[in-house]
Formats: structure tokens, C-alpha cells, sequence
């Protein structure tokens, strides 16, 4: 686990999923999963990261 990278730590709870990523052509990676906000929705987010942990 030293690697690892977390790229949503805030959601109602547990119940994140489906991630898919896809690198960019300027080496960035774009990963979009589903998380349930505090409003009981459902949502489709899409952060866009680099292997550093830096998020843009």
C-alpha cells in the first residue's frame, strides 16, 4: 500500500464504485466512478490526476 493513491476519501458513505481510467495523451489519467453525496444522490465524478497525487 505504499503506493497507493486516494482519489475520493468524502462520500456518505461506503458505497463508491465502478471506477474506470484512461490515460491521457499529456500522461495525465482521468478515473470516473459513482459515489452517493450527503443529499442521498447518486453522482458520476471524474477527477483528473497524475501518478504524482497531484490532482488538476
Amino acid at each position: 500500500m505504499e503506493n497507493e493513491i486516494i482519489i475520493r476519501a468524502a462520500g456518505a458513505n461506503r458505497d463508491l464504485g465502478y471506477p474506470s481510467s484512461i490515460q491521457l495523451d499529456d500522461g495525465r489519467i482521468l478515473t470516473t466512478y459513482y459515489f452517493p453525496n450527503t443529499d442521498g444522490i447518486r453522482y458520476i465524478a471524474g477527477p483528473i490526476w497524475s501518478v504524482d497525487g497531484e490532482f488538476h
